[in-house]
């Protein structure tokens, strides 16, 4: 079940990226913007593990934060991106990670 704010959040969301959409001649996909629990959830991972990457790893996208009151939100594209140059993050998510800079 949602909270009535998280819906509206993400309806909001969902129409500025609709709108950027339209401005830059594409078409809308889906939702670019994922907050660390739907990266978590989307990833199969404790949110926690998202928590880590953001301070292990220099190179990891910064969040976004929209406004007083929002949750922190990173570009889908960009964590696939990082995602895709660090392979071991997933494949081995309990192993001990390396020191933070280290990626």
């Amino acid at each position: 079940m949602t909270c009535p704010d998280c819906t509206k959040l993400h309806q909001r969301i969902e129409r500025l990226e609709r709108q950027l959409a339209l401005m830059r001649g594409k078409s809308y996909n889906g939702p670019e913007l994922m907050t660390r629990t739907e990266l978590s959830k989307c990833l199969g991972l404790p949110s926690e593990s998202i928590r880590a990457w953001t301070w292990r790893y220099d190179d990891f996208p910064k969040p976004m934060k929209l406004g007083e009151g929002w949750p922190r939100m990173w570009l889908r594209n960009e964590v696939d991106a990082w995602l895709q140059r660090h392979p071991r993050v997933l494949k081995y998510p309990r192993e001990r990670l390396p020191p933070r800079g280290a990626g």
